[in-house]
């Protein structure tokens, strides 16, 4: 990508660390910031819900 070009923002903020995080109704995946701009807060943030009658236990 060259430099000054319009999404090379976009790719620095795109780095980070992904956490998954899996139970057994919800599975909740994250991407947490790195460098100057980490926090505790995730950057980006999905929950999935499997319905209580289709777990095994």
């Amino acid at each position: 990508m060259a430099s000054g070009s319009r999404h090379e923002g976009d790719v620095a903020r795109a780095c980070g660390v992904v956490a998954v995080d899996v139970g057994n109704t919800v599975t909740s995946v994250g991407v947490f910031a790195t460098g100057a701009q980490a926090h505790d807060d995730p950057v980006l943030r999905w929950d999935l819900s499997t319905p209580r009658s289709l777990t095994a236990d």
